[in-house]
Protein backbone atom coordinates (compact mmCIF):
# COMPACT_ATOMS: atom_id res chain seq x y z
CA UNK A 1 0.00 0.00 0.00
CA UNK A 2 1.87 3.46 -0.91
CA UNK A 3 0.28 6.58 -0.90
CA UNK A 4 -0.48 8.88 -3.92
CA UNK A 5 2.26 11.35 -4.06
CA UNK A 6 0.76 14.55 -5.33
CA UNK A 7 3.49 16.42 -6.05
CA UNK A 8 4.32 13.74 -9.06
CA UNK A 9 5.36 15.94 -12.06
CA UNK A 10 2.89 13.82 -14.24
CA UNK A 11 -0.36 15.16 -12.34
CA UNK A 12 -1.90 18.42 -13.87
CA UNK A 13 -3.88 20.62 -11.72
CA UNK A 14 -6.41 19.28 -13.00
CA UNK A 15 -5.67 15.97 -11.20
CA UNK A 16 -4.41 17.34 -8.20
CA UNK A 17 -7.72 19.13 -7.41
CA UNK A 18 -9.59 16.15 -8.45
CA UNK A 19 -7.44 14.64 -5.46
CA UNK A 20 -8.29 17.03 -3.10
CA UNK A 21 -11.63 16.63 -3.73
CA UNK A 22 -11.49 12.60 -3.62
CA UNK A 23 -9.64 12.79 -0.69
CA UNK A 24 -12.38 15.37 1.30
CA UNK A 25 -15.03 13.24 -0.07
CA UNK A 26 -13.77 9.75 0.99
CA UNK A 27 -13.73 11.36 4.80
CA UNK A 28 -16.53 9.52 6.30
CA UNK A 29 -15.25 5.92 4.38
CA UNK A 30 -12.33 6.60 5.70
CA UNK A 31 -13.62 7.15 9.02
CA UNK A 32 -15.33 3.31 8.43
CA UNK A 33 -11.85 1.93 7.81
CA UNK A 34 -10.20 3.15 10.47
CA UNK A 35 -12.90 2.45 12.59
CA UNK A 36 -13.17 -1.24 11.76
CA UNK A 37 -9.01 -1.83 11.51
CA UNK A 38 -8.85 -0.52 15.56
CA UNK A 39 -12.15 -2.69 16.19
CA UNK A 40 -10.85 -5.62 14.84
CA UNK A 41 -7.44 -5.40 16.14
CA UNK A 42 -9.24 -4.91 19.76
CA UNK A 43 -10.85 -8.53 19.21
CA UNK A 44 -8.10 -10.31 18.24
CA UNK A 45 -6.67 -9.12 21.60
CA UNK A 46 -9.55 -9.98 23.90
CA UNK A 47 -9.66 -13.62 21.72
CA UNK A 48 -5.92 -13.98 22.44
CA UNK A 49 -6.48 -12.70 26.06
CA UNK A 50 -9.58 -15.02 26.27
CA UNK A 51 -7.79 -17.85 25.50
CA UNK A 52 -4.48 -17.81 27.20
CA UNK A 53 -6.73 -16.84 30.52
CA UNK A 54 -9.07 -20.00 29.86
CA UNK A 55 -7.59 -22.48 27.64
CA UNK A 56 -8.70 -25.46 29.95
CA UNK A 57 -12.54 -24.38 29.75
CA UNK A 58 -14.49 -25.37 26.72
CA UNK A 59 -16.43 -22.30 27.18
CA UNK A 60 -13.50 -20.09 26.99
CA UNK A 61 -12.35 -21.85 23.87
CA UNK A 62 -15.49 -21.19 22.25
CA UNK A 63 -15.57 -18.07 23.02
CA UNK A 64 -11.78 -16.80 22.07
CA UNK A 65 -12.61 -18.93 18.71
CA UNK A 66 -15.43 -16.81 18.12
CA UNK A 67 -13.76 -13.40 18.82
CA UNK A 68 -11.25 -14.87 16.51
CA UNK A 69 -13.48 -15.04 13.55
CA UNK A 70 -15.10 -11.87 14.43
CA UNK A 71 -11.95 -9.99 14.47
CA UNK A 72 -11.02 -11.72 10.85
CA UNK A 73 -14.16 -10.60 9.21
CA UNK A 74 -13.98 -6.98 10.78
CA UNK A 75 -9.99 -6.98 9.50
CA UNK A 76 -11.57 -8.39 6.31
CA UNK A 77 -14.01 -6.45 5.89
CA UNK A 78 -11.74 -2.67 6.52
CA UNK A 79 -9.15 -4.15 3.90
CA UNK A 80 -12.12 -4.68 1.39
CA UNK A 81 -13.93 -1.20 2.28
CA UNK A 82 -10.50 0.45 1.49
CA UNK A 83 -10.58 -1.11 -2.05
CA UNK A 84 -13.62 0.61 -2.39
CA UNK A 85 -15.57 -2.82 -2.30
CA UNK A 86 -19.36 -1.91 -1.75
CA UNK A 87 -19.90 -5.59 -0.33
CA UNK A 88 -17.88 -4.64 2.59
CA UNK A 89 -20.30 -2.48 4.15
CA UNK A 90 -22.72 -5.47 4.80
CA UNK A 91 -20.15 -7.36 6.13
CA UNK A 92 -18.69 -5.06 8.37
CA UNK A 93 -22.52 -4.08 9.79
CA UNK A 94 -24.07 -8.18 9.83
CA UNK A 95 -20.23 -8.48 11.71
CA UNK A 96 -21.36 -6.54 14.75
CA UNK A 97 -24.69 -8.24 14.99
CA UNK A 98 -22.54 -11.33 15.06
CA UNK A 99 -20.44 -10.22 17.99
CA UNK A 100 -23.77 -8.77 19.47
CA UNK A 101 -24.84 -12.46 19.46
CA UNK A 102 -22.00 -14.07 20.37
CA UNK A 103 -21.42 -11.64 24.12
CA UNK A 104 -25.31 -12.32 24.79
CA UNK A 105 -25.02 -16.12 24.25
CA UNK A 106 -21.77 -16.22 26.73
CA UNK A 107 -23.41 -13.09 29.26
CA UNK A 108 -26.83 -15.76 29.10
CA UNK A 109 -24.84 -18.88 29.26
CA UNK A 110 -22.29 -17.46 32.13
CA UNK A 111 -25.65 -16.57 34.06
CA UNK A 112 -27.12 -19.96 33.70
CA UNK A 113 -24.00 -21.55 35.48
CA UNK A 114 -24.02 -19.49 38.18
CA UNK A 115 -27.71 -20.11 38.64
CA UNK A 116 -27.66 -23.76 38.53
CA UNK A 117 -24.27 -24.09 41.04
CA UNK A 118 -21.48 -24.19 38.74
CA UNK A 119 -20.30 -20.53 38.40
CA UNK A 120 -17.28 -19.24 40.36
CA UNK A 121 -18.90 -18.41 43.57
CA UNK A 122 -20.55 -21.77 43.84
CA UNK A 123 -17.04 -23.29 43.21
CA UNK A 124 -15.22 -21.46 45.85
CA UNK A 125 -17.60 -22.62 48.37
CA UNK A 126 -17.60 -25.91 47.19
CA UNK A 127 -13.68 -26.27 47.91
CA UNK A 128 -13.31 -25.68 51.75
CA UNK A 129 -16.44 -25.60 54.13
CA UNK A 130 -14.75 -22.97 55.82
CA UNK A 131 -15.53 -20.89 53.04
CA UNK A 132 -18.90 -22.27 52.69
CA UNK A 133 -19.22 -20.94 56.40
CA UNK A 134 -18.15 -17.06 55.34
CA UNK A 135 -19.42 -16.84 51.92
CA UNK A 136 -22.57 -18.17 52.63
CA UNK A 137 -24.45 -14.75 54.11
CA UNK A 138 -23.10 -13.15 50.97
CA UNK A 139 -23.78 -15.50 48.21
CA UNK A 140 -27.15 -13.80 47.68
CA UNK A 141 -25.44 -10.72 46.49
CA UNK A 142 -22.41 -12.32 45.32
CA UNK A 143 -25.30 -13.62 42.43
CA UNK A 144 -26.78 -10.51 42.00
CA UNK A 145 -23.60 -9.04 41.23
CA UNK A 146 -22.80 -11.59 39.08
CA UNK A 147 -26.22 -11.21 37.21
CA UNK A 148 -25.89 -7.37 36.82
CA UNK A 149 -22.08 -7.60 35.11
CA UNK A 150 -23.34 -10.39 32.19
CA UNK A 151 -27.01 -7.94 32.33
CA UNK A 152 -24.88 -5.13 31.51
CA UNK A 153 -22.48 -7.09 28.84
CA UNK A 154 -26.06 -7.49 27.11
CA UNK A 155 -26.91 -4.10 27.06
CA UNK A 156 -23.65 -3.75 26.09
CA UNK A 157 -23.48 -6.24 23.41
CA UNK A 158 -27.06 -4.83 22.12
CA UNK A 159 -26.61 -0.95 22.47
CA UNK A 160 -22.41 -1.02 21.28
CA UNK A 161 -22.47 -3.27 18.48
CA UNK A 162 -26.06 -2.10 17.14
CA UNK A 163 -24.40 1.38 17.07
CA UNK A 164 -21.48 0.10 15.26
CA UNK A 165 -23.80 -1.78 12.74
CA UNK A 166 -25.96 1.33 12.21
CA UNK A 167 -22.76 3.46 12.01
CA UNK A 168 -21.01 0.71 9.25
CA UNK A 169 -24.43 0.39 7.34
CA UNK A 170 -24.96 4.21 7.01
CA UNK A 171 -21.47 4.49 5.41
CA UNK A 172 -22.86 2.45 2.10
CA UNK A 173 -24.72 6.16 1.02
CA UNK A 174 -21.26 7.75 1.46
CA UNK A 175 -19.31 4.93 -0.55
CA UNK A 176 -22.01 4.74 -3.56
CA UNK A 177 -21.81 8.95 -3.69
CA UNK A 178 -18.07 8.38 -3.88
CA UNK A 179 -18.32 5.80 -6.49
CA UNK A 180 -20.48 7.69 -8.68
CA UNK A 181 -19.09 11.46 -8.34
CA UNK A 182 -14.90 10.43 -8.35
CA UNK A 183 -13.30 10.22 -11.72
CA UNK A 184 -12.55 6.35 -12.57
CA UNK A 185 -8.41 6.93 -12.49
CA UNK A 186 -8.43 7.78 -8.80
CA UNK A 187 -10.84 4.82 -8.00
CA UNK A 188 -8.93 2.17 -10.14
CA UNK A 189 -5.77 3.79 -8.63
CA UNK A 190 -7.65 3.07 -5.02
CA UNK A 191 -8.55 -0.23 -5.72
CA UNK A 192 -5.33 -1.63 -7.18
CA UNK A 193 -4.11 -0.84 -3.28
CA UNK A 194 -2.88 2.65 -3.20
CA UNK A 195 -4.47 5.22 -0.65
CA UNK A 196 -5.03 8.65 -0.66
Amino acid sequence: MQPVNPTSPQLSEENLRELAAARQSLRKVNRAISVARFDGWTIAIFAALTLMMGFTDPTNIAMALGLGTVAYFELTGATRLRRLDPSAVPMLGFNQFGLAALLTLYALWRMHVELHGGGFLSSLVAEDPADAQVLGPWMGLGRSLVFGFYGSLIAVAVVGMGGMAWFYFSRRKYLDAYLQNTPQWIIAMQKSGLTL
